[in-house]
């Protein structure tokens, strides 16, 4: 058995490509609260990783009746039609297959919320390869170390034995917060182009999905 036995996975730009969707949701939600536009690289940085309630609040500067109302907007719209505009990153599913086929525990640990997240996981047939998911709860007060420690607990992990893989400072804040290891991923959208390295305990970045394998299974 390698140096790791339970591979942890953020979900929005780590193992799906779900901008699309968001972004349009956002567009939407920035529309019926009457807000000043933004372009879709504005909201790819700052709106697909964080909580929403979050992202809205901080980027807009809303009350936290704004807030709301902009959640329920978003969430009455991602699931009818947001949720089919995502994709799977190229070699993910073969990845997700190969390391259950070594016998590596694998899991998600995502900030979308938990229903949506087990939903697009099972549409895309991620799910299957899936030991555990965890996402958000509805009021977004769980943070990734939350759920990284939810994750842990639930599988019995060693945090020794146990990596996360994200895109993301909130990734790796999440993974040094809970003493595991760290890869970070360019496909995504926190590190793509970004010169500046995740926080300890950071393993390495990677660029391509045949390099994320070398590493979780060395």
């Amino acid at each position: 058995m390698g140096k790791y036995q339970v591979a942890l996975f953020d979900l929005d730009g780590t193992l799906l490509d779900s901008s699309p969707g968001v972004i349009s949701g956002v567009q939407l939600v920035i529309k019926e609260l009457g807000l000043p536009p933004i372009s879709p690289e504005e909201i790819a940085s700052h709106f697909i990783g964080p909580p929403l309630h979050h992202s809205l609040g901080t980027y807009f500067n809303l009350s936290e009746e704004e807030v709301n109302k902009g959640v329920d907007i978003f969430r009455d719209y991602y699931p009818k039609e947001g949720i089919y505009k995502a994709s799977a990153y190229e070699g993910i599913p073969s990845l997700m297959a190969t390391l259950k086929q070594k016998g590596i525990r694998t899991g998600v640990a995502t900030l979308k919320p938990d229903h949506l997240a087990k939903r697009i996981l099972h549409l895309f047939g991620i799910a299957q390869y899936c030991d555990i998911i965890h996402g958000a709860d509805l009021e977004g007060k769980l943070t990734k170390a939350d759920i990284v420690a939810l994750c842990l607990k639930e599988l019995g992990a060693e945090k020794a034995q146990t990596v996360l893989v994200g895109d993301t400072e909130f990734d790796a804040q999440g993974a040094q917060a809970q003493g595991v290891a760290f890869v970070g991923v360019r496909w995504g959208f926190g590190y793509k182009g970004s010169s500046s390295l995740p926080l300890s305990p950071y393993v390495a970045m990677v660029e391509n999905t045949e390099e994320l394998l070398g590493i979780l299974t060395r």
